[in-house]
């Protein structure tokens, strides 16, 4: 297995500031993260350890979260998976991934001329920067009137590793 470190422990004290050097922001990031984002980017490691001072383990599991990209699932009916990109393109995503399945949790499944019939559904993969993250989520919520029962199902996840694509 391949490991890379990042040595993020640190007073700060040689420049004379209250805050540790690692966590000094530089054009709006602490400047640790720079170093894990090149990592991350690089890859080929199958785990990534940051060392901290134990009183900063919290802190700076907060931090990395929010600066690593989201993964936002929107599962809808078919022939809904053309509004969620428009809603997800207006809000800043750009662009997203359509997958067709069908559903399986239904307790009182259709019938058709005596045969069951197994809604259909589109899955929609968007990956977005964690800066339009709660704005995208908000507006696909409001937009598909989620809150009613049947319009979709959304969720968001942490992506750690991402390649092929730049955000």
């Amino acid at each position: 297995m391949i490991f890379a470190a990042i040595l993020a422990a640190g007073s700060g004290s040689r420049m004379n500031s209250k805050i540790s050097k690692q966590y000094l922001n530089l054009s709006g990031k602490p400047i640790f993260i720079y170093s894990l984002q090149a990592v991350i980017n690089y890859g080929g490691f199958d785990d990534i350890i940051v060392a901290v001072g134990n009183k900063d383990i919290s802190y700076v599991e907060n931090i990395i979260k929010d600066y690593t990209d989201k993964k936002i699932t929107v599962i809808v009916n078919r022939g809904m998976a053309d509004d969620v990109m428009d809603i997800a393109r207006e809000s800043g995503a750009r662009g997203g991934t359509i997958l067709h399945g069908k559903g399986t949790g239904t307790k009182n499944a259709a019938k058709l001329f005596g045969m069951e019939v197994e809604p259909e559904k589109e899955l929609v993969l968007i990956i977005v920067p964690t800066e339009i993250e709660e704005k995208v989520v908000k507006n696909l919520y409001d937009n598909l009137e989620m809150q009613n029962s049947g319009n979709g199902i959304l969720f968001v996840e942490d992506i750690t590793d991402v390649r092929g694509i730049v955000l």
